[in-house]
């Protein structure tokens, strides 16, 4: 009996991107690699900013909300993202502004203290 190819609800549906390189870089454990994979689902193609919360985080993933913590706070200190922490006057806490550094150079180096070599060399560059 022939398969029948399985038709898309949509003519187009929804991804990320997610490279090779940051697949097969050994910088960041299974945890982390899935957290900032689901960050970069939300990020602006052109900024590379998301804010999702950590609930959200912690649905799509399934990793505890500590352990998504733990997650972004190693990826902040090897730079590969920058946190910045948002508060309001009338509500209080509110999503965390994250901004991803996904370069090729990044998940090529050898070690994470090469990291911040390679980020200077990326912030040096023109425009």
């Amino acid at each position: 009996m022939a398969r029948k190819k399985i038709k898309s609800a949509t003519d187009q549906r929804k991804f990320t991107i997610v490279y090779n390189d940051f697949l097969e870089s050994e910088l960041l454990d299974k945890h982390e690699k899935l957290v900032y994979i689901v960050i970069k689902r939300f990020a602006d193609n052109q900024t590379l900013t998301a804010f999702p919360s950590l609930k959200t985080l912690h649905k799509m993933t399934g990793i505890s909300v500590r352990w998504i913590k733990k997650s972004i706070e190693h990826m902040e200190e090897l730079g590969i993202i920058s946190v910045e922490r948002r508060t309001s006057e009338d509500k209080g806490n509110k999503s965390n502004l994250y901004t991803l550094h996904d370069y090729a150079e990044i998940w090529s180096v050898g070690s994470s203290e090469d990291i911040a070599v390679v980020a200077n060399e990326i912030s040096e560059r023109p425009p």
